[in-house]
């Protein structure tokens, strides 16, 4: 009796988990989403679009590639995001997309191989899209070109390796007294190329002004179910900015960041800290994160800004108003330590020949003199709007005066708690004597 009580315990534990794993797996149903390659401003970003979806975001005067693909999609309620299953189910959909406004045709792309080229590398932007045989035959070279390097790297390994032995053996050769044989040095590694060409792949071209557009594939002359969408393409002009972070030298892992130009920066007399800079484009939420993240929930109107790569610019200009003198300041590399002892706190300096640096940074120091007083932080580039962020001395605090402010609340409620009380008995008094 008791092995089969535990026998239909252990049934009804199987059949429980069984049941929640059940419960878990999200139903997954076949339909037709776009998976995309849009231009944020800098990079070629990837993303898909939900079946159903009312809209797809994407800038203005510049190519994207939209591709309609038959897949799974699932909802996961834990994170509230639709899914896909590209690596079970990606069948392209291909026809020919048909952009109208106010119900007028305005356009027809058919289905064509791109690929994405990047003169500089990912890592500096500034891409631009190939369509057609031009893709292909790129890729073919820039695959060429990378084949090329690796034999010309390997050939110069060859010969580095070769010196090395050599002068090995030469030097075995003096210590025995042999007469030393002058050897010449092999020449110097290739440098690699940073450009990039993607693998080509299909998609539809899309390159619209600002504006609303709706959207839907056509095969034979039939709209294909499933594929209607919405185009909103919204400003894509240039608001390229600098942005900063501000590191005090006492908290060296925790950077403060400063993007907007009325931003300020409150320091000490005495006091370091550093500004590193760094390009970044600004937006408003509800144009941008739509775009990469169509699922992503945004606040209109709300500025955001992207950071892409530290900045090019190696000179900063400290100009403290009361005075007519200005300070250039000059980006350094920079090298942390940690103090020992208790506090952990960190040294900041320059990074010495050979080190690693930790930062590039520009090190503005508080003169101890200033008790008080305003500066101005000015970096001026023609391609971007001027970088400025104000410098206001502030000095330490009186614990004093902190403690008697602390101290006020308490004072007077005592004070009114006395006075009250002092009634009460007087009050009690003269009943008495009456």
């Amino acid at each position: 009796m008791k092995h089969q009580l535990i026998k239909l315990l252990m049934l009804a534990l199987l059949v429980f988990v069984t049941g929640v794993a059940h419960a878990l797996e999200p139903q997954r149903r076949e339909v037709i989403v776009t998976h995309n390659r849009v231009w944020d401003g800098f990079v070629y970003k990837e993303n898909f679009v939900p079946s159903g979806w009312p809209e797809m975001r994407l800038m203005s005067e510049k190519d994207n590639a939209i591709s309609f693909v038959r897949t799974e999609e699932y909802y996961w309620p834990l994170s509230r995001q639709t899914y896909v299953a590209f690596e079970k189910l990606r069948q392209e959909i291909k026809g020919e997309l048909v952009i109208s406004v106010d119900g007028d045709e305005l356009a027809t792309v058919k289905h064509a191989p791109y690929s994405i080229v990047y003169p500089k590398g990912a890592v500096n932007g500034h891409g631009f899209l190939i369509w057609g045989d031009e893709a292909t035959v790129e890729y073919t070279k820039y695959i060429d070109e990378e084949r090329k390097f690796a034999r010309q790297f390997a050939k110069a390994r060859q010969e580095l390796t070769r010196y090395e032995i050599a002068l090995r053996e030469s030097a075995a050769a003096r210590l025995r007294g042999e007469p030393v044989v002058k050897i010449e040095p092999p020449p110097p590694l290739p440098e690699p190329s940073l450009k990039l060409v993607t693998k080509p792949a299909t998609a539809y071209r899309v390159a619209m002004s600002a504006g609303r557009y709706k959207a839907y594939l056509r095969k034979d002359g039939q709209r294909i179910p499933g594929t209607d969408i919405t185009l909103v393409v919204v400003d894509g002009s240039s608001r390229d900015v600098f942005v900063a972070d501000i590191v005090p030298e006492e908290r060296f892992t925790r950077p403060l960041p400063s993007n907007r130009q009325k931003d300020r920066i409150y320091a000490a007399p005495g006091a370091t800290f550093f500004v590193t800079l760094n390009e970044a484009s600004r937006f408003d939420e509800g144009d941008y994160l739509p775009l990469v993240r169509p699922q992503a929930v945004v606040v209109q109107g709300r500025d955001i800004w992207i950071r892409r790569r530290a900045a090019a610019q190696k000179q900063m200009t400290l100009d403290w108003l009361a005075d007519a003198e200005q300070e250039v300041l000059t980006l350094q590399p920079l090298k942390s330590v940690q103090t020992q002892g208790a506090a952990f706190g960190y040294i900041v300096r320059a990074a010495e020949a050979g080190e690693r640096p930790d930062l590039k940074a520009f090190t503005v120091e508080i003169p101890p003199s200033l008790s008080e007083g305003r500066g101005k932080l000015i970096v001026d580039a023609q391609e971007r709007p001027l970088f400025v962020r104000e410098v206001v001395i502030v000095n330490d605090r009186r614990e004093f005066l902190v403690w008697l402010l602390a101290a006020l609340p308490l004072v007077v409620g005592a004070g009114i708690w006395i006075r009250n009380r002092t009634r009460i008995r007087n009050s009690t008094f003269a009943r008495q004597r009456g």
